[in-house]
Protein backbone atom coordinates (compact mmCIF):
# COMPACT_ATOMS: atom_id res chain seq x y z
CA UNK A 1 0.00 0.00 0.00
CA UNK A 2 1.55 3.70 -0.93
CA UNK A 3 2.06 5.84 1.86
CA UNK A 4 0.14 8.34 0.89
CA UNK A 5 -3.39 5.76 0.78
CA UNK A 6 -2.43 4.39 3.87
CA UNK A 7 -1.97 7.79 5.55
CA UNK A 8 -5.62 8.98 4.16
CA UNK A 9 -7.01 6.12 5.31
CA UNK A 10 -5.20 6.44 9.22
CA UNK A 11 -6.68 9.73 8.98
CA UNK A 12 -10.44 8.61 8.16
CA UNK A 13 -9.92 5.75 11.22
CA UNK A 14 -8.66 8.34 13.55
CA UNK A 15 -11.64 10.99 12.56
CA UNK A 16 -14.53 7.98 12.70
CA UNK A 17 -13.06 6.81 15.89
CA UNK A 18 -13.66 10.25 17.77
CA UNK A 19 -16.45 10.19 19.60
CA UNK A 20 -17.69 13.29 19.14
CA UNK A 21 -17.64 13.51 15.34
CA UNK A 22 -19.04 9.77 15.15
CA UNK A 23 -21.81 11.29 16.92
CA UNK A 24 -21.94 14.50 14.42
CA UNK A 25 -21.23 12.44 11.19
CA UNK A 26 -22.02 9.06 11.49
CA UNK A 27 -20.98 6.75 9.16
CA UNK A 28 -20.08 9.33 6.87
CA UNK A 29 -16.49 9.95 7.11
CA UNK A 30 -15.04 8.53 3.54
CA UNK A 31 -11.25 8.48 2.11
CA UNK A 32 -11.90 10.03 -0.21
CA UNK A 33 -12.41 13.24 -2.80
CA UNK A 34 -15.90 12.09 -4.10
CA UNK A 35 -18.47 10.39 -1.74
CA UNK A 36 -19.05 12.42 0.81
CA UNK A 37 -20.55 14.88 -1.89
CA UNK A 38 -22.66 11.82 -2.63
CA UNK A 39 -24.24 11.60 1.04
CA UNK A 40 -28.00 12.64 1.16
CA UNK A 41 -27.34 13.39 4.84
CA UNK A 42 -25.31 16.34 5.84
CA UNK A 43 -22.46 17.07 7.48
CA UNK A 44 -20.05 14.59 6.08
CA UNK A 45 -16.75 14.06 6.23
CA UNK A 46 -13.87 13.52 3.17
CA UNK A 47 -10.29 13.11 3.39
CA UNK A 48 -7.81 12.96 0.43
CA UNK A 49 -4.44 13.95 -0.62
CA UNK A 50 -3.39 17.34 -2.80
CA UNK A 51 -0.01 17.23 -3.16
CA UNK A 52 3.48 15.90 -2.76
CA UNK A 53 7.18 16.96 -2.30
CA UNK A 54 10.22 15.50 -2.19
CA UNK A 55 11.93 16.86 0.46
CA UNK A 56 15.14 15.42 1.67
CA UNK A 57 18.33 17.51 0.45
CA UNK A 58 20.55 14.59 2.29
CA UNK A 59 24.21 13.83 1.27
CA UNK A 60 23.80 10.51 2.64
CA UNK A 61 23.31 7.43 0.66
CA UNK A 62 21.24 5.46 -0.25
CA UNK A 63 19.55 8.60 -0.28
CA UNK A 64 16.42 8.92 1.97
CA UNK A 65 12.79 9.29 0.44
CA UNK A 66 11.42 11.74 2.72
CA UNK A 67 8.08 13.41 1.46
CA UNK A 68 5.90 16.08 2.92
CA UNK A 69 2.20 15.44 2.02
CA UNK A 70 -0.97 17.64 1.94
CA UNK A 71 -3.34 16.11 3.50
CA UNK A 72 -7.03 17.95 2.87
CA UNK A 73 -10.17 16.94 5.49
CA UNK A 74 -13.12 18.39 3.92
CA UNK A 75 -16.43 18.80 5.75
CA UNK A 76 -19.75 19.44 4.43
CA UNK A 77 -23.02 20.46 6.64
CA UNK A 78 -25.69 22.22 5.07
CA UNK A 79 -26.69 25.65 4.61
CA UNK A 80 -28.42 27.18 8.09
CA UNK A 81 -28.18 30.22 9.82
CA UNK A 82 -26.00 28.40 12.35
CA UNK A 83 -23.26 26.86 9.73
CA UNK A 84 -20.42 28.89 10.26
CA UNK A 85 -20.85 27.85 14.07
CA UNK A 86 -21.71 24.06 12.99
CA UNK A 87 -18.44 23.84 10.45
CA UNK A 88 -16.15 25.57 12.92
CA UNK A 89 -17.37 23.05 15.98
CA UNK A 90 -16.59 19.97 13.65
CA UNK A 91 -12.99 21.74 12.14
CA UNK A 92 -12.40 22.00 16.20
CA UNK A 93 -12.71 17.82 16.66
CA UNK A 94 -11.34 17.09 13.42
CA UNK A 95 -7.96 18.92 14.36
CA UNK A 96 -8.53 17.26 18.46
CA UNK A 97 -8.22 13.85 16.16
CA UNK A 98 -5.46 14.89 14.08
CA UNK A 99 -3.21 16.69 15.91
CA UNK A 100 -0.54 13.97 16.80
CA UNK A 101 1.96 11.36 14.87
CA UNK A 102 1.65 9.45 17.83
CA UNK A 103 -1.99 8.91 17.35
CA UNK A 104 -1.49 8.00 13.69
CA UNK A 105 1.21 5.84 14.78
CA UNK A 106 -0.57 3.45 17.17
CA UNK A 107 -3.88 3.73 14.60
CA UNK A 108 -1.74 2.57 11.73
CA UNK A 109 0.09 -0.57 14.04
CA UNK A 110 -3.39 -1.40 14.91
CA UNK A 111 -5.81 -0.95 11.95
CA UNK A 112 -2.39 -1.68 9.34
CA UNK A 113 -0.37 -4.28 11.21
CA UNK A 114 3.09 -2.27 9.86
CA UNK A 115 5.28 0.99 11.42
CA UNK A 116 4.09 4.48 10.27
CA UNK A 117 5.76 6.45 7.49
CA UNK A 118 4.96 9.63 9.56
CA UNK A 119 7.55 11.73 11.31
CA UNK A 120 5.96 14.74 11.14
CA UNK A 121 1.76 16.36 11.37
CA UNK A 122 1.12 19.95 11.63
CA UNK A 123 -1.96 21.82 10.94
CA UNK A 124 -1.87 23.99 8.10
CA UNK A 125 -4.83 26.33 6.80
CA UNK A 126 -8.59 26.33 6.56
CA UNK A 127 -10.07 27.63 3.55
CA UNK A 128 -14.39 27.95 4.11
CA UNK A 129 -17.09 28.05 1.42
CA UNK A 130 -20.30 27.71 -0.10
CA UNK A 131 -21.21 25.16 -2.90
CA UNK A 132 -24.52 23.95 -4.63
CA UNK A 133 -24.69 20.68 -6.24
CA UNK A 134 -28.04 21.86 -7.96
CA UNK A 135 -30.40 20.63 -5.23
CA UNK A 136 -28.70 22.24 -2.00
CA UNK A 137 -26.32 24.99 -0.70
CA UNK A 138 -23.47 23.47 1.60
CA UNK A 139 -20.44 25.01 3.69
CA UNK A 140 -17.55 23.28 2.66
CA UNK A 141 -14.53 23.97 5.46
CA UNK A 142 -11.35 22.25 4.17
CA UNK A 143 -8.42 22.05 6.91
CA UNK A 144 -4.91 21.46 5.49
CA UNK A 145 -2.26 19.27 7.04
CA UNK A 146 1.02 19.25 5.92
CA UNK A 147 2.83 15.23 6.83
CA UNK A 148 5.94 14.46 6.52
CA UNK A 149 6.54 11.13 5.93
CA UNK A 150 9.42 8.47 4.70
CA UNK A 151 8.70 6.39 1.96
CA UNK A 152 9.42 2.77 2.36
CA UNK A 153 13.05 1.58 0.57
CA UNK A 154 13.66 -0.77 -1.75
CA UNK A 155 13.83 -4.36 -1.91
CA UNK A 156 16.90 -5.82 0.64
CA UNK A 157 16.82 -8.76 -2.30
CA UNK A 158 18.86 -6.21 -4.53
CA UNK A 159 21.99 -7.88 -6.49
CA UNK A 160 25.14 -6.98 -4.17
CA UNK A 161 27.57 -3.86 -4.73
CA UNK A 162 30.05 -5.23 -7.02
CA UNK A 163 32.04 -2.16 -8.73
CA UNK A 164 32.30 1.26 -7.91
CA UNK A 165 33.73 4.17 -9.90
CA UNK A 166 36.02 6.42 -7.42
CA UNK A 167 37.23 10.01 -8.09
CA UNK A 168 39.58 12.16 -5.40
CA UNK A 169 39.70 15.50 -4.72
CA UNK A 170 42.06 16.71 -2.39
CA UNK A 171 41.45 20.48 -3.33
CA UNK A 172 39.22 22.23 -5.77
CA UNK A 173 40.14 20.49 -9.31
CA UNK A 174 42.12 21.92 -11.73
CA UNK A 175 39.65 21.58 -14.90
CA UNK A 176 37.81 19.45 -13.20
CA UNK A 177 40.44 16.91 -13.45
CA UNK A 178 40.69 14.35 -10.28
CA UNK A 179 43.53 13.92 -8.02
CA UNK A 180 43.18 10.22 -8.20
CA UNK A 181 40.92 7.55 -9.74
CA UNK A 182 40.14 4.22 -8.94
CA UNK A 183 37.62 1.41 -9.78
CA UNK A 184 36.73 -1.14 -7.07
CA UNK A 185 36.01 -4.32 -8.24
CA UNK A 186 34.71 -6.60 -5.33
CA UNK A 187 34.55 -10.65 -5.73
CA UNK A 188 31.75 -12.53 -5.75
CA UNK A 189 31.20 -15.02 -3.38
CA UNK A 190 31.42 -18.58 -4.58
Amino acid sequence: MHPRTLIRHAATALLKSHPDLQSACGARIFPSREEHFLEEDLPAVGVYTLDEQVIDTSDRAPRPDWRSLTLAVEILDKAAPTLDDAIDALAALVEEALGSPSAFSAVIRKEFQCESPIMEIAYQSTDIEFASDGKRVMGIATLNYQIEYENSRPPDDLPDFLRGGVNWHSSEPAGGIPDAEDLITVREQE
